[in-house]
């Protein structure tokens, strides 16, 4: 085989996009409204429990949408987080959805597009009692085994790219019942262009100088 064809052959293969389940879990302690990350274009973001309403919080639009949602129950108690010193971030963080100890919640979200970035954001917080301490939340095919100290709000922050057109989050728990207080997607802008682009380019340059030889 002609020594320039091999190469072009080798750039095409070796620049070809491939896909990957893997999501990369970052466990963020909440102290204010700076602890939700507002970078990329917003898909979702909503507060969730009993009495829940809309509010911004670091520029990032919470509605009160809970059909999302499978699994998950309003919990009965008005305001279960009061340690966050940020009127917005307390706000979100005092009403909450739970999943009953043993059972399985999960949180779809739609309208993404197969192989860009996104960071999935969870709010969990719970000061008033014992739910929500001990639970798993997987997320592309990645688990996450989570343990939160009672006195401590937290941001699951998952960043990962798409495998298909929605996300979802399973929260798991074996005795004790999961929470999530509220959720938030965006879509990660400034990527790189994607690999496939660069075999195509790749491929042109390659083609073009074969033809001269």
């Amino acid at each position: 085989m002609n020594k320039n064809l091999t190469i072009i052959l080798a750039l095409v293969i070796f620049t070809t996009p491939f896909t990957s389940a893997t999501a990369l879990f970052t466990n963020v302690l909440i102290t204010g409204n700076n602890s939700i990350f507002n970078t990329g274009t917003l898909i979702e973001a909503n507060n969730l429990g009993n009495s829940s309403l809309p509010r911004i919080v670091n520029g990032v639009s919470f509605g009160n949408n809970e059909s999302s949602l499978t699994g998950f129950q309003d919990s009965s108690n008005d305001d279960i987080s009061n340690h966050v010193a940020d009127a917005d971030m307390d706000f979100i963080l005092s009403t909450t959805q739970f999943v009953p100890g043993g059972g399985t919640g999960v949180v779809t979200v739609n309208g993404l597009v197969t192989g860009r970035d996104y960071r999935l954001q969870l709010l969990i917080a719970n000061s008033l009692n014992g739910t929500g301490v001990n639970t798993s939340i997987t997320v592309e095919g990645d688990t996450l085994d989570f343990v939160k100290l009672q006195n401590e709000a937290r941001n699951i922050v998952v960043d990962f790219t798409a495998s298909g057109t929605s996300v979802s989050a399973t929260f798991n728990n074996t005795p004790n019942s999961s929470i999530l207080n509220a959720y938030a997607l965006h879509e990660l802008n400034g990527a790189v262009p994607e690999p496939s682009s660069f075999a195509l380019a790749f491929l042109a340059i390659g083609f073009c100088f074969f033809k001269r030889k």
